[in-house]
Parts: C-alpha cells; sequence; structure tokens
C-alpha cells in the first residue's frame, strides 16, 4: 500500500517509475517532474524504463501513474541548458499536432506563457495515450525526432560526450524533417524555419556525430522497428503525421548529411 514518488527529471521519472511498475508487481507511484521536459511528456503516459548498452528504452514497463503533480515555477531554478532541453519537446508537440505552441514558443516572452504550453503538449500526449496506451499505433506520433534522436543520445555516450536527451531529438527533428521533406513532400521553408529555430536553442555537439556506421547500426536497434526495418514517424504538413515510413540507407544517411550542413559541424 505504499506509494513511491518520483521527484525530478526524467532520468529520475523513467527509473523510480521502473522500480513501482516492477517492486512487489507494481506499487502506487506518483510523478513530480522538476524539468520542463518531464513536464511535458515523460512524466505523462506511463512509459517507465532504462537504457541498455546497445540501445534507450530497451527495458521497462508501461506503468501509470496514480497522480502526477506539475508545477510550472520549479522551472524557475533550471540552468538555461536543462530548460532549453525541455524545449525540444515542445517543439515535437507543435509539429505533431498543434501549431498554436509553435506560435507561442517564437514570442520573445513565451517563457510567461509556460503554464499555457505545458498545459497543451499534456493536453496532446494524455489524448493519444487514452487511445493508445501501449504504443502500438497512434501514439507512435509521439516519436517524431526520436529515431535517429535516440542514434545521436546512445552514440555520445559511446563517445563518453553524453547529450541531454532534448538536445538529441533537436537534432533528430531537423534529420526526420529532411527525410519528411523527401520521403512525404514536408514544405522545404518550413523545415528551414525550424532549423533557424533550434539553432537558436542548440549549438552544434562537437563529438564525431560523422561516424554514420554506428549511427545507423544504433537505429536498427530502436524499438519502433518491424522485423529489421527502421520504422520512422515523418510529416507531410504540420499536424499530418505518417507513421511505419520506411526509408532507404542513403537517404537516412542524407538526413544525417543535412543536419551538420545546417549547424555547420
Amino acid at each position: 500500500k505504499d506509494l513511491i514518488i518520483a521527484l525530478g527529471g526524467g532520468v529520475v521519472g523513467d527509473i523510480t517509475g521502473f522500480a513501482a511498475a516492477t517492486f512487489l508487481r507494481g506499487v502506487s507511484l506518483c510523478q513530480i517532474p522538476t524539468t520542463l521536459l518531464a513536464q511535458v511528456d515523460s512524466s505523462v503516459g506511463g512509459k517507465t524504463g532504462v537504457d541498455l548498452a546497445e540501445g534507450k528504452n530497451l527495458v521497462g514497463a508501461f506503468y501509470q501513474p496514480r497522480l502526477v503533480l506539475i508545477d510550472p515555477e520549479v522551472l524557475k531554478t533550471l540552468p538555461d541548458a536543462t530548460f532549453a532541453d525541455g524545449m525540444a519537446e515542445v517543439v515535437k508537440y507543435g509539429y505533431i499536432a498543434n501549431p498554436e505552441i509553435l506560435d507561442m514558443v517564437s514570442q520573445p516572452e513565451y517563457q510567461e506563457q509556460i503554464g499555457d504550453i505545458i498545459y497543451e503538449c499534456v493536453k496532446i500526449k494524455r489524448d493519444v495515450v487514452a487511445i493508445d496506451e501501449h504504443d502500438t499505433g497512434l501514439r507512435m506520433i509521439l516519436n517524431f525526432g526520436h529515431t535517429i534522436g535516440h542514434a545521436y543520445e546512445s552514440l555520445s555516450f559511446k563517445k563518453d560526450r553524453p547529450l541531454l536527451h532534448g538536445h538529441a531529438v533537436a537534432a533528430g527533428i531537423v534529420s526526420e524533417l529532411y527525410l519528411s521533406h523527401k520521403v512525404c513532400g514536408f514544405p522545404m521553408e518550413k523545415l528551414s524555419q525550424v532549423v533557424y529555430y533550434l539553432k537558436e536553442y542548440y549549438p552544434a555537439f562537437v563529438f564525431d556525430c560523422k561516424d554514420y556506421d554506428t549511427l545507423y547500426e544504433l537505429m536498427t536497434h530502436d524499438k519502433k522497428n518491424e522485423a529489421g526495418i527502421i520504422n520512422f514517424t515523418l510529416l507531410s504538413q504540420v499536424g499530418d503525421v505518417q507513421i511505419n515510413q520506411q526509408v532507404s540507407k542513403e537517404k537516412i544517411l542524407e538526413s544525417l548529411d543535412f543536419y551538420r550542413e545546417s549547424f555547420g559541424v
């Protein structure tokens, strides 16, 4: 009958949630996220887990918290880099579901609206998870930016230069919007806009992101894959998401080039 409380960012929430899901076959869990990334994304939806050397989130459970408590006031204590880390997930929600979020974050004083921004992101995730809790269909739209992003993140640990999750996802969004342009006809002018915006928040990372063979190998371990085929979540327009898109290795490598060229790596 005990309650386990996860007080912290996304890693704390994932590890604590996994412990709550498995200890005594499950005890009550409360998520109290203290970072922007955890508040807009990881604390909601019931995904818990840990990473393996082979890739991200390969051991875990779907385990819903009894309660999620979000207080935007705690964000005022965050370092700028940690706050920015969460903005990649905010941008993701804007592109997959609600372009009004993109309008809000484009305002100079957007942090004054951070409570409204968090609310809109959580609302999207709540509605998606209510339809597809176990990630078998609609919930895959939330993976936009993450197939390549997780590969960048995992490679950074192999290079002993770990990236924050949002930093890696920002790079993944750039590469996967390039794939969206090539495969689904996503407009090039909108792609240029998001590159400009993300460069404001995320300086190019300097570890060896030219290690394409390792990056591609890491993508082959993504949990969304089926029968050894890498599946992408791509966009044809803002809010028009195409799941389970299969892309040639040649185009995937082109998308990595596009990130490097766009960020001057």
